[in-house]
């Protein structure tokens, strides 16, 4: 379903909705340079995440051949 360019756009700042509102739930956000280094650590992985995601995938494709 989300397999396209536009469904891994909005998965991200789903994503990334989540974190920020973990984060003020648990206080992570006090100022704005602790905030703008959660966001890029979030942001890293989930790049890791979908990467890796997609390498396994490819993989499986590969090997069920």
């Amino acid at each position: 379903m989300f397999d396209g360019v536009i469904g891994k756009i909005i998965l991200f700042w789903v994503f990334i909705l989540g974190a920020m509102f973990f984060a003020r739930v648990l206080g992570f956000t006090d100022d704005t340079r602790t905030t703008v280094i959660y966001l890029i650590a979030c942001a890293l992985i989930y790049v890791v995440w979908v990467v890796g995601r997609t390498m396994a995938k490819r993989r499986r494709e590969r090997d069920n051949r």
